[in-house]
Order: C-alpha cells, then structure tokens, then sequence
C-alpha cells in the first residue's frame, strides 16, 4: 500500500488482478505488456517479479535464445523464504551487532535439518538474523532487525487463490502464529531483543 502510494503520486497508475499475458518486444527491446483483456501499457523497462519460466512465456519467440530457454526450463523449483521485519527501540545499542548476520538454531538433534518442516508444529524455527539498519552508515529511519525462515510453499496450498486484503481467519491466524515463532527464535538469538521489539 505505500508503494502504492508513492507510485501514484509520481503520476504512475496501478491495475489489480490484470493478468498479463505477453511482452511486447519489437527490434529486440520491451515495449509494455499486453493484458488478458485487451489492455496494452507501454513502457521502456517491464520488471517481471515472477518465476522465470512464467517471464520467458511471456516474450515471443525468437527474443531470447533457445539454449537460455531449456535452460531456464531445466530450473528446480527452490524453497520459499519468510520474513519477519522488527522495528526495535531506538534507544537499544545494536552497535554490537553491526555487520553481523547470526544462524540461531535450537535443535540438540544432531542430524535435524535446519528447514525440516516438523519445526513449525512444536518447536522454534532456526532463523537467519541481521540488523539491516546498522549495515547503512546514513540511516535516518527507525531501527529494524530482519528474521528469515526458509518454508515450503506447500504449507500455503490452501490460500494459494486467495489475495492479499481479503483472506480468511484461518490464514491470518496462520501467519501471527509463524511470526510469532519468528520472533520468538530472534529473541532466542539476540536475547537483547527481549521486552524491546516495537512492532514486528
């Protein structure tokens, strides 16, 4: 949403839930997009942040080269990553952890994967852990922690045809309890976070 907002105070016009069916390309540079029902938005650069065999099924044939498509095409799905983003008090001195990036796992299995997915149900995920506002020598903004987890898609199946805004209880439920998780295993990794997350 506030993207959306600056996008449209730069003049920019956004359309929802237009599925985008090609990229029109001439003399071998993007023109725009042309949508589903007929609509054509013109533009010099088209960010396609989707998977990459979806792009390349985009762009008529010939736009790039053949080998590049098989190769894209012989591309394994990878695994999905979810983030929890902390706004912590300003007075907490993260100083300490500058540059830092911290692997918390909390398993006493030897062999356990640190993605397995039986994680989720009883026990803190192992999270990857970083103070993004340290890392930036200008920042102005408040202080925020990054937590990631990697996740299997499969575990979202059933909200897959929902969109965001209007998704079920269920679905929200889902997602508080993972963050919590989340920030819980952050916690566990920088225990100065404890009693000083602001919002997460």
């Amino acid at each position: 949403n506030a993207l959306v907002r600056v996008f449209r105070a730069h003049g920019g016009e956004t359309w929802r839930r237009a599925k985008v069916v090609s990229a029109q390309v001439e003399d071998g540079r993007v023109q725009g997009i042309l949508t589903e029902d007929g609509r054509r938005a013109e533009a010099p650069w088209v960010i396609a942040a989707v998977d990459p065999r979806v792009a390349l099924a985009m762009l008529p044939a010939g736009s790039v080269r053949k080998v590049y498509r098989k190769r894209v095409g012989r591309l394994r799905d990878g695994i999905g990553g979810l983030a929890a983003y902390l706004r912590v008090d300003p007075e907490l001195d993260l100083s300490p952890r500058r540059g830092a990036n911290t692997f918390w796992y909390g398993g006493t299995e030897t062999g356990q994967a640190v993605f397995d997915e039986s994680w989720m149900p009883d026990g803190l995920p192992p999270v990857f852990v970083t103070a993004s506002s340290t890392r930036e020598t200008r920042w102005r903004g408040p202080q925020a922690v990054i937590v990631l987890r990697a996740m299997e898609g499969a575990r979202f199946a059933e909200y897959a045809d929902s969109f965001t805004g209007e998704r079920s209880e269920a679905y929200e439920r889902f997602k508080q309890e993972i963050g919590d998780r989340l920030v819980a295993s952050a916690v566990k990794a920088w225990p100065e976070l404890q009693g000083r997350i602001l919002s997460a």
